[in-house]
């Protein structure tokens, strides 16, 4: 059983409809999409929200508010993006700071 497999029928159809529609509007600039967080540990209560880490290459303002838009899709359901550049995630990181590590540590690929 793969992780992503792990997943709730409801929170795989999520993941992946949303990466999706990342990788559908910004092609190669979307260097990664991770699941993380609880859901990803399968440790998460009915009313977790589901994090998810996008990397965008050249990350804007406007591609962040642009990835929050894609969610509107599932009220009810909160998705919570974590949106930015792929060495703004490596530069924290290297800071040693939890969130990143715990991405590395639990982090489902989309």
């Amino acid at each position: 059983m793969t992780r992503l497999e792990r997943l709730t029928p409801l929170e795989a159809e999520i993941a992946a409809e949303f990466a999706a529609q990342v990788r559908a509007r910004y092609g190669p600039r979307a260097r990664c999409i991770k699941l993380f967080g609880s859901r990803a540990r399968r440790d998460a209560r009915d009313d977790s929200d589901m994090d998810v880490l996008v990397l965008i290459q050249d990350c804007s303002l406007a591609d962040r508010g642009a990835v929050s838009l894609l969610l509107e899709r599932w009220m009810g359901f909160e998705v919570t993006p974590r949106v930015m550049a792929p060495e703004q995630f490596e530069r924290l990181l290297g800071l040693e700071r939890l969130f990143p590590k715990e991405v590395v540590r639990d982090g489902i690929d989309l």
